[in-house]
């Protein structure tokens, strides 16, 4: 009984404090209940999860480097985020949003949407869970293969996944691998009864929603053994600075090795370009060489940044 009344008090004060905006002296009054107990208590609820504290504020954009993103790379679109505190995951959760909240207006009933995956795409698909959409008939698409075979794989369909059941949508994922051992098994396998449909699905997106990975051996291609060692050190000799889709471009937005490009599955460059509307999205400054170069694919129509990243672009086109 008194482990019930407990929970009750505790639930009254965090009531008190949240619902009807009593300071803790005033809860510490009306209880005959110290204030630093009643601090306790409040920082007890939020442990337990009785308080989901969430915090909203309006995401502002830096016009002037929109502007020239806009100019420098003929795009429909720059969307740049403030960096309000200096922390990734702040950072790119921010950009993020204002993805999803153009995505809102852009898909209408019958849409079609290209996803692909990476860390920025994961980041993404988290907020998918707090996503509300009346939109009907809407497909969701995975746009290239898959990472390692193993339990982290997993997460690269999540982001299908979440979107999918955030729209109460259609879902077609890619169970393939990025890359094969040569350019005859990637045909087949993109010929494939099984396959083809997928990609044909993907090719008459109407939307594609795309992360710009760059090349590094911690980036998730090469962390989850996607991509070898060898293939490393081929792309990095080719020149190559990032990817979209796995497919590996070098700074002047070409493909960098055409040879490692034709083993790959999914999506190819041509085809993404095809796509009517390309939302892409990337954060992080170590991204500058990667970004440049997929801005010059001519892949980019909408981009999404965050304000030091755009900053260094500009710096370099302007050097």
């Amino acid at each position: 009984m008194a482990r019930e009344n407990d929970e009750k008090i505790l639930i009254s004060v965090i009531k008190q404090y949240y619902e009807l905006g009593m300071s803790q002296e005033e809860i510490a009054a009306k209880e005959y209940i110290s204030k630093s107990t009643i601090s306790r208590m409040i920082k007890k609820a939020e442990k337990k999860g009785y308080v989901d504290i969430r915090v909203k504020y309006p995401i502002l954009t830096v016009k002037e480097l929109e502007r020239k993103l806009k100019d420098y790379f003929d795009l429909h679109s720059a969307t740049v985020v403030p960096v309000y505190v200096d922390d990734y995951e702040l950072c790119v959760m921010d950009v993020c949003k204002m993805l999803l909240a153009d995505l809102k207006r852009v898909v209408t009933d019958g849409h079609v949407v290209g996803l692909s995956w990476g860390r920025t795409m994961e980041y993404l698909a988290r907020l998918m869970d707090d996503y509300k959409n009346n939109k009907k008939n809407v497909t969701f698409v995975q746009l290239n293969g898959n990472v390692a075979s193993n339990i982290l794989s997993v997460k690269s369909y999540n982001v299908v996944e979440k979107f999918q059941r955030a729209f109460s949508a259609d879902g077609y994922l890619f169970p393939l691998p990025i890359l094969v051992d040569d350019e005859q098994t990637a045909r087949a396998l993109m010929n494939d009864s099984r396959i083809r449909p997928v990609m044909d699905i993907a090719r008459r997106a109407d939307t594609v929603i795309l992360g710009i990975g760059r090349m590094d051996r911690k980036s998730l291609v090469f962390e989850r053994g996607a991509l070898s060692e060898a293939d490393y050190k081929e792309l990095k000799a080719a020149g190559a600075v990032g990817d979209v889709c796995s497919r590996y471009f070098n700074e002047q937005g070409e493909i960098a090795d055409r040879q490692l490009d034709s083993r790959v599955l999914g999506l190819t460059l041509e085809e993404l370009r095809a796509i009517p509307h390309r939302m892409v999205i990337a954060v992080g400054e170590e991204k500058t060489r990667a970004v440049v170069g997929a801005l010059r694919t001519g892949i980019v129509g909408d981009l999404y940044i965050d304000e030091k990243l755009a900053a260094r672009i500009i710096s370099q086109m302007e050097a």
